[in-house]
């Protein structure tokens, strides 16, 4: 992979981390207990899709927001993005001040598709997961003396899975738990 796309990735929110998945195995507590009955985050799919979508645009935007103003405020991401993740994109953002880059633009979201909707998801974890595919046609990455470092060839929409949490009982507001590249088709 070059530097110049190795970069662009990262604005997709990737950060150049390959998509990995593991399972570890773990005891499993069978007890079954007795729980009170929750009302649902979301009347319905629809409503947990538009969330959804809402939280994953503030998430972009927050992204080149921070990177445009060279890393400055990293943590004003900790509101859109779950812990983990967050601190994943801290550290590509760095690597971009650093390298000296810089966003010129937007990207945005051309689709988005509801994968799943848990509306008793367990502590509000992975409660809604989503297809969406990211436009970057409007979005540039420059170097410090305002040159692209985008290769022409790049995909101009990219399809990513994400899964959001919703942090606080009795909220609306989801944050993004994970962003990985999706290898499917039908998104984009």
């Amino acid at each position: 992979m070059s530097e110049k796309t190795r970069w662009s990735a990262m604005l997709l929110g990737t950060v150049l981390a390959p998509v990995l998945c593991g399972c570890i195995a773990t005891p499993i507590d069978v007890a079954l207990e007795t729980r009170e009955a929750v009302a649902p985050a979301f009347a319905t799919e629809e409503v947990a899709l538009a969330a959804a979508t809402v939280a994953y645009g503030d998430y972009l935007n927050i992204l080149t927001t921070i990177a445009s103003e060279d890393g400055a405020g990293m943590e004003r991401l900790d509101s859109y993005a779950a812990p983990e993740l967050s601190a994943f994109e801290k550290a590509g953002l760095t690597q971009l001040q650093e390298k000296r880059l810089r966003p010129v633009g937007q990207q945005q979201i051309a689709n988005a598709v509801l994968q799943s909707y848990i509306p008793a998801a367990e502590s509000g974890v992975n409660i809604v997961s989503i297809y969406v595919c990211v436009d970057v046609s409007g979005l540039d990455l420059v170097d410090h003396g305002g040159h692209s470092v985008v290769e022409t060839s790049r995909p101009t929409q990219t399809p990513f899975e994400a899964t959001f949490n919703l942090p606080e009982e009795g909220s609306s507001v989801l944050v993004v738990a994970t962003n990985n590249v999706w290898g499917g088709e039908g998104v984009c």
